[in-house]
């Protein structure tokens, strides 16, 4: 009997130690799946900073796009402003041109009216220059 308790002390004893190696395997495996999960949340903690840091600069990137419209729509609203400008200042200068014309052409009807019914027109008029003979070419003999 001593020898079958002692065998079924040595057998108890080598059960203890198999299952204290699989007790040791089985807490070393989840001490690496604890240090996987870890880093995961590490890896899943700097994807969703690098994702916000990504949508800041997108949200920076947009309000600026918008703001370049804004400011386009702008210099294309002053541009046609002065469009409109030179177009009305252009039409003002054309009828300055046309009115100047029309007082120098009445100023100058005028006065030549003036001239000729006046009394003493004909003493101040000056006389019509005489056309001067244009030299007619010799022939040269050859």
């Amino acid at each position: 009997e001593l020898g079958a308790s002692h065998a079924t002390v040595e057998g108890g004893q080598a059960l203890t130690r198999v299952v204290l190696e699989l007790f040791d395997g089985l807490v070393g495996h989840i001490d690496d799946l604890s240090r996987e999960r870890a880093r995961d949340k590490e890896d899943l903690a700097e994807a969703i900073a690098s994702m916000q840091k990504w949508r800041a600069r997108e949200e920076l990137q947009q309000a600026r796009v918008l703001e370049l419209q804004d400011a386009m729509a702008a210099e294309v609203g002053r541009a046609s402003a002065l469009e409109t400008d030179n177009a009305r200042l252009r039409e003002e200068l054309s009828c300055l041109r046309s009115e100047t014309e029309l007082s120098v052409r009445l100023a100058t009807s005028q006065a030549l009216r003036e001239s000729r019914c006046s009394p003493s027109a004909s003493m101040h008029r000056l006389p019509m220059p005489t056309p001067t003979p244009t030299p007619t070419p010799t022939p040269t003999p050859t």
